[in-house]
């Protein structure tokens, strides 16, 4: 195996293991977008996850592409509709109690 196929291999367990990195920002991105949802839970595409622990969680918002927090950034409420719709986000969970948790 080579240097740089080890260091890849570390570096996604490490962010798969914990709550920091991409989706410890992106959930706070989306807390000052939506005026603060906080049942939700995050994946991004690095494998970092953060938010509520899944039993405790209205929705698992997944961030497959990057692509996707562009369109957040963007328009956040045209961006979430343009981002699920491509693929580039997926969600699990009760999408109206997700966006209304944000009221």
């Amino acid at each position: 195996m080579s240097k740089s196929a080890a260091r890849g291999r570390e570096t996604q367990h490490a962010a798969a293991s914990g709550s920091s990195g991409a989706a410890t920002d992106v959930l706070s991105i989306l807390k000052a977008a939506f005026d603060g949802p906080s049942l939700i839970r995050i994946r991004c595409w690095v494998g970092s996850v953060a938010g509520e622990p899944d039993a405790d969680a209205v929705a698992t918002v997944e961030f497959v592409r990057r692509r996707a927090l562009r369109r957040l950034l963007w328009l956040p409420w045209l961006g979430l509709v343009r981002a699920h719709v491509s693929g580039d986000m997926h969600i699990d969970g009760d999408i109206f109690a997700m966006t209304c948790s944000a009221t």
